[in-house]
């Protein structure tokens, strides 16, 4: 079989198979939008049977916070087979040919939304941020005492620079957060949501939510405050609402504490694992990466474990802030390249894997690794 870039004229047939498999039939008008992003943000791979497109992946080069850095990655979506050509292996020749891609374009890590966890974790690939859903009553929405500032609602017409500094500012306190254009903001992000500003005194912007009311409920997507007077304003602005809902669902960061705000603070929580996670280029990623090398007195040496890019399969020592190649002995710890991703994303400390079964060494081995990983959490908050 032999994979193959499709080129403008035959989008038409991805977004074609795209509706089959995840079941949904978009307008003429709608297809065309959807063709013209393809066409400027995509790139779609695709195996043909019989001349016929049999199955596709899209890769979306993007990028992703690591603190402050920046870090290019490969976005994997819109995987998608007809069903009488599932089962052939055609999947794992497009996932070979994106992470091939992925790395030859100078990205070092891909991210995806998994069908199933267990299949791609057979291609290295692994889970790196969870999603929190609190479900609040009507009844929990108490306003606290008002700060000073103010609450602007706006569309997504009104987005401005303002809006993306705040998010920026919040998605360099994580691990893996999407860095977003202005073109992302308005076709993948707003949709038909509101937002809701606040401002200090002074004029200036310190967070926002996102959201939409239908049916008495009001689900928030998006909530980022970088002030305590942001919360409790923004929280506010929410609350003003009860004449109108129900219901308000919110989807935010695990550990985002304003549950804790609530007199009654036992709603109902779901936590879910959402976005997986691959290093695709072992070295390139290890270089970028913001190791706390003063925190450590000697060295660790890391035997990574990769059966799909043999590139990565290698042992290597972290050392005084070098990345050196090292012996491959039994001494140092011993991981696979999903461990790997877990642990240098955040999602997982070396201690809590070792009594997982996925991650072996010495206690001085396991310290040394814990003092270089930033105590950064991961979050993901977009789609694609």
């Amino acid at each position: 079989m032999t994979v193959f870039k499709l080129n403008e004229n035959q989008l038409k047939e991805a977004m074609k198979l795209s509706e089959y498999a995840f079941q949904f039939q978009l307008a003429e008008d709608q297809i065309e939008e959807r063709i013209e992003t393809m066409k400027q943000h995509h790139q779609v791979y695709g195996i043909n049977e019989n001349d016929q497109l049999a199955a596709k992946l899209h890769l979306l080069p993007l990028s992703i916070y690591l603190g402050n850095n920046q870090l290019k990655m490969g976005g994997i979506a819109g995987v998608a087979t007809y069903p009488e050509y599932r089962r052939k292996g055609f999947v794992k020749e497009l996932l070979k040919e994106a992470l091939f891609q992925i790395k030859d374009q100078g990205m070092s890590v891909s991210l995806l939304h998994p069908f199933s966890v267990p299949f791609y974790r057979k291609f290295g690939w692994e889970l790196f941020s969870n999603r929190m859903k609190y479900i609040l009553n009507k009844s929990d929405l108490i306003m606290k005492n008002h700060p000073s500032g103010t609450v602007k609602r706006l569309t997504k017409e009104d987005h401005s620079a303002v809006i993306e500094r705040v998010y920026e500012q919040y998605a360099e306190q994580f691990n893996g957060m999407l860095v977003r254009e202005k073109s992302w903001w308005q076709k993948s992000v707003y949709g038909e949501q509101f937002v809701a500003v606040y401002y200090d005194d002074n004029g200036n912007a310190s967070g926002y939510f996102m959201y939409s009311v239908h049916n008495r409920k009001m689900n928030v997507t998006e909530f980022i405050a970088l002030t305590s007077n942001a919360r409790i304003s923004l929280w506010n602005f929410i609350c003003q609402h009860d004449s109108m809902i129900e219901q308000v669902e919110m989807t935010v960061f695990e550990r985002d504490p304003l549950h804790f705000m609530l007199k009654e603070p036992r709603i109902k929580a779901e936590l879910t694992p959402y976005f997986m996670a691959r290093i695709v280029d072992l070295d390139a990623f290890l270089a970028q990466y913001d190791f706390q090398w003063n925190h450590i007195e000697q060295g660790v040496v890391l035997h990574i474990e990769d059966d799909l890019l043999l590139d990565n399969q290698k042992s290597v020592q972290l050392y005084a802030g070098k990345i050196l190649n090292a012996r491959d002995t039994d001494a140092g710890i011993h991981l696979s390249i999903n461990t790997l991703t877990a642990v240098l994303f955040g999602y997982q400390r070396p201690r809590e894997l070792v009594l997982a079964g996925l991650l072996s060494g010495s206690e001085a081995c396991i310290e040394q690794l814990e003092a270089l990983i930033p105590d950064r959490p991961p979050f993901f908050s977009d789609f694609f």
